[in-house]
């Protein structure tokens, strides 16, 4: 995986943590990256909750708020382990659940516990304007002033 993808642990499918990035027709700001993991309201029982069948894909949805609709924005195939959501807006809370797909149809639908927030990352601060004035200087210290 490349620095873009979110961290994935196959042995542990339960914690994700996420790196968001807003993109619009500007371009992409760096990413915002959760700093705890994320977990699932539940685990998925593969073999339990599908009679062995082999998974085939993935499903991924989002809704704007707590109040807004599920839409669908990406089908994945099985081997994929990241996805781009495109289009997110800044400062509007996104949840985002998963379902697994197989031959037999899709599974139970897993939430995340948390919702997500895309940022614009702070900018560093532009140099300071001149001229700067020094005045108390002194052995260990000194004033500056604009």
């Amino acid at each position: 995986m490349d620095d873009n993808t979110t961290k994935y642990s196959p042995k542990d499918l339960i914690d994700y943590l996420f790196r968001v990035s807003a993109v619009n027709k500007e371009g992409q700001v760096s990413p915002l990256e959760t700093k705890e993991p994320v977990r699932l309201k539940r685990k998925i029982d593969v073999l339990s909750s599908n009679g062995g069948s082999k998974v085939t894909g993935y499903v991924v949805k989002q809704k704007k708020g707590s109040d807004g609709d599920w839409e669908e924005v990406a089908t994945l195939k099985a081997i994929e382990t990241s996805y781009k959501v495109p289009k997110l807006d800044e400062d509007q809370e996104y949840f985002f659940c998963i379902t697994a797909l197989n031959q037999n149809g899709q599974g139970e639908t897993c939430e995340l516990d948390t919702s997500v927030v895309p940022k614009r990352p702070p900018e560093k601060p532009s140099p300071p304007v001149g001229p700067v004035i020094l005045s108390g200087i002194q052995k260990t210290s000194l004033v500056l002033a604009r």
